[in-house]
């Protein structure tokens, strides 16, 4: 099994490589990342563990993405202007910005891993 030595990132910590990947794929492109916060509860849970796609820095579309370590709703606007945004009413919008001048993403998430029984996982995920 291909896995990464754990890397630090304000709130958020990689805690490796995933093991199975789809056919072809290079493995290290794909990175699972503890969330830390309830930005974006009660979609992504502070504690849940995201899949982080870091080929895809590109804004494509509305998705979850990862940006300065942290993970925002970004949503496309009529003039060009995408807006990262958080689900959780508390975190208002922040203003839209050009995807430009926002530089590149850390990745798309592509999945979310939710620990329904943390006793059942001690120490497997930290």
């Amino acid at each position: 099994m291909n896995m990464i030595a754990p890397r630090r990132h304000k709130r958020y910590r990689v805690a490796g490589t995933l093991p199975v990947v789809p056919r072809g794929d290079n493995p290290s492109r794909f990175q699972l990342l503890r969330v830390g916060s309830d930005r974006m509860e009660p979609t992504i849970r502070s504690f849940d563990h995201v899949i982080v796609d870091t080929e895809q820095t590109c804004y494509v579309g509305d998705d979850l993405y990862v940006h300065d370590g942290q993970v925002y709703r970004v949503r496309g606007d009529i003039d060009g202007t995408i807006t990262l945004d958080a689900d959780n009413a508390a975190y208002g919008p922040l203003k839209p910005i050009r995807p430009a001048d926002l530089g590149p993403f850390d990745g798309r998430v592509v999945g979310i891993l939710r620990i329904l029984q943390a006793d059942a996982f001690a120490g497997v995920l930290v």
